[in-house]
Formats: structure tokens, C-alpha cells, sequence
């Protein structure tokens, strides 16, 4: 395996390492690039945030054993979200501007790290 650099430096890879890098886009990338990496791409337009939030609640679930907890957090995000995302778009500016899924992500993120035992969410 050898890694390519943008000035043509080359680096060579063991085969116990593998990388995976994530685009935004492929405006850059060339038709070669693309075949030889294996490439795919889907803009998260076209999947919306529902599948992160569904992936998100399916692990929670699994590593909770317990449905009766999902089933609250899925009603929530079904209600509120895209009310909440649809706000945030007409109203809010912000500095660093971020997408819808980033955005979800974070509040699933910043969900686990807070709705804990610990601070009284059972």
C-alpha cells in the first residue's frame, strides 16, 4: 500500500494499516482517484439526518437492552427536530456555519456525554 501525497510524495503503508477519509465532496477528485480508492459518495442531502439518528438510536438501544428507553428519544426527535433545525436555518447566523446532520450528530453526541446516570437520567 503506498499513500500519495498532493506533491507526489510517497508512503509506503504496512498492511495492518488501513485509513479512511471522509470528503465533503468530489469536486477535486479525479476519475482515477475515485476508482482506485473505491470511492463512494452520498451527500447528506440526499439521506437527510433521519438514518444517523436511527443508526444512533439502534446502538443506544443495543447497548441498553432496554426499548423503553429508545422509544421516548425517537418520538422526541421525530417531534422536535426538524422544527428545531428549520428555526435555526431562518433565524439563527451562525459564525461557523454548519449543516444539518453535523448539527444532529452534536446533539446526539452531547446527549450521551450528559444524559447519564450520574447526572440523575436513568
Amino acid at each position: 500500500k503506498v499513500l500519495t501525497l498532493i506533491n507526489g510524495e510517497r508512503i509506503s503503508m504496512p498492511e495492518q494499516v488501513s485509513l479512511l477519509f471522509e470528503v465533503e465532496d468530489l469536486a477535486v477528485a479525479s476519475p482515477a482517484t475515485v476508482s482506485r480508492c473505491g470511492m463512494v459518495f452520498n451527500d447528506w442531502k440526499d439521506l437527510g439526518w433521519q438514518p444517523f439518528v436511527t443508526s444512533w438510536l439502534s446502538k443506544k438501544q443495543e447497548k441498553d437492552k432496554d426499548k423503553k428507553s429508545v422509544e421516548p428519544l425517537q418520538k422526541l426527535f421525530d417531534k422536535f427536530i426538524a422544527k428545531a433545525l428549520e428555526f435555526r436555518r431562518k433565524n439563527c447566523k451562525e459564525l461557523i456555519p454548519t449543516g444539518e446532520l453535523n448539527a444532529v450528530s452534536s446533539l446526539c453526541h452531547l446527549f450521551d456525554a450528559l444524559a447519564t446516570r450520574g447526572n440523575g437520567v436513568d
